[in-house]
């Protein structure tokens, strides 16, 4: 990192680190043209480590893996509900035994939300635990 000054102090994304082997820290640049100085690999204590740019999900964004808010799926490590019926399984696993459909919410679909336990889909607008989020 010769010739690039940072901005504040490095931190760590997650809150558990002492216990893990690697973890992530965001280290913020003045510019981005003095971050994409630093390429694809960075070298810390002698360890070559990957670089990548950092991306900070809503907090309202929705996880399609879990249903839960402020996270993608692509890197969700909670178990998976459906946002039709919030049992555990997939959205895409979904599966009416009456008219066997599939990955879809049908007319006999009993709506359940993941998040706050009301009658509605986990991607409902209407959803407190959205709403809440957002005032």
């Amino acid at each position: 990192m010769s010739g690039q000054a940072i901005v504040g102090s490095p931190h760590w994304i997650s809150r558990s680190w002492r216990s893990k082997p690697t973890g992530t820290i965001v280290i913020a640049f003045r510019s981005e043209a003095e971050a994409k100085k630093i390429g694809s690999r960075i070298t810390i204590l002698g360890q070559s480590l990957p670089v990548e740019k950092y991306r900070q999900t809503p907090l309202t964004a929705q996880c399609s893996k879990c249903q839960g808010f402020g996270h993608n799926s692509s890197r969700c490590k909670n178990l998976a509900s459906c946002q039709f019926c919030a049992e555990s399984h997939l959205t895409a696993q979904h599966f009416c035994s009456i008219c066997k459909t599939k990955g879809k919410a049908c007319n006999h679909t009993l709506p359940k939300c993941k998040n706050c336990k009301q009658t509605h889909f986990a991607n409902s607008k209407d959803c407190e635990v959205l709403l809440s989020i957002k005032a």
